[in-house]
């Protein structure tokens, strides 16, 4: 009998600390999620490209202790969708630009793409929703009901990243045919979550269809002059966001040689990128650049914008 009460005892115990464990880990994921946001604030590339894989293994941390999370999954999803993003396939584009084979930076955005996609099954298999049914080579007609009945406002985080990661990946293996064929799945996924909110993370909808109709083959339903259009559609919603402007170049003016339409937008955004990094310091806030000091929340895209269009000027020789 004493064996017995010693047994419950220590059962108990450890039921009880595993309790505290996971309540404290949820109380403070729930902390990290209402603060998430300040992240787009962040105006400098090189702190976004130090500071975000220690973050990371932080959230991993985290989600090693309580693997049925799904709040930690989000996080993790847009933590390693934006950092293939943000960093290593902005580093890659050097290379691209380049006609280097061996790029490093393109390996590690396909590493963490790959990691967002990883969580994101996962997540998906905790709303209900197979890997199978993700898959299935019906899943443009059976998937919209299924994430309509699945998901709901709080799930467009996770999804739309997750749609993001798995299509970062196949923008950086375009010959992977069976990566290729998931095309269809991917646009369901965003049109759920852009169906929902055209301008959902701040224009971030309008720049994924946008690229994904400049950025396919024709062969695969991609058309140029379609994405041109909603690239200018883009570029005009949100002017302050000159990520889209960098974008445009890089998915329509590089493809197609403009050289003439290429000095047209280098020109803006030089004058425009140094009015934003103004308000990265006291001492350069005026007048002229307090529309972007009122839109901090472009913060973050503007200085992917930056890096990108440094590295395009730096090869435009190569280019044109």
């Amino acid at each position: 009998m004493t064996k017995l009460v010693i047994f419950l005892l220590t059962a108990l115990i450890g039921s009880s600390c595993s309790l505290v464990k996971t309540t404290a880990i949820r109380s403070t994921t729930g902390i990290m999620q209402d603060g998430s946001g300040v992240v787009n604030h962040e105006g400098d590339w090189h702190n976004l490209k130090k500071a975000a894989p220690a973050n990371l293994t932080t959230l991993e941390g985290f989600w090693y202790a309580d693997q049925n999370n799904t709040d930690l999954m989000a996080l993790l999803i847009k933590g390693h969708a934006g950092l293939g993003f943000g960093v290593y396939e902005t580093k890659a584009l050097d290379d691209q630009l380049q006609d280097k084979d061996a790029s490093q930076a393109k390996k590690k955005a396909i590493i963490h793409y790959t990691k967002a996609y990883d969580y994101g099954i996962r997540f998906m298999k905790e709303k209900g929703i197979s890997a199978s049914q993700l898959n299935d080579r019906e899943a443009k007609s059976k998937l919209p009901k299924i994430l309509d009945d699945k998901l709901d406002e709080d799930d467009m985080i996770a999804t739309f990243y997750f749609a993001q990661a798995w299509g970062g990946l196949i923008n950086l293996q375009r010959t992977n045919v069976a990566l290729l064929s998931k095309l269809p799945t991917i646009k369901v996924l965003m049109d759920w979550v852009c169906g929902k909110d055209a301008n959902f993370e701040f224009g971030s909808c309008k720049l994924f269809y946008a690229v994904y109709e400049a950025g396919r083959p024709a062969m695969l339903g991609g058309n140029l002059q379609k994405g041109k259009k909603l690239f200018l559609e883009f570029i005009n919603s949100a002017p302050l966001n000159l990520l889209a402007r960098v974008s445009f170049i890089q998915y329509y003016i590089i493809p197609t040689m403009d050289e003439v339409l290429y000095a047209e937008h280098a020109q803006f955004l030089k004058k425009e990128l140094m009015l934003w990094e103004g308000t990265l310091n006291l001492g350069t806030r005026k007048k002229t650049n307090l529309k972007y000091l009122k839109k901090s929340e472009f913060n973050l895209f503007n200085s992917i914008a930056k890096k990108r269009f440094e590295i395009i000027e730096k090869n435009k020789k190569e280019i044109f």
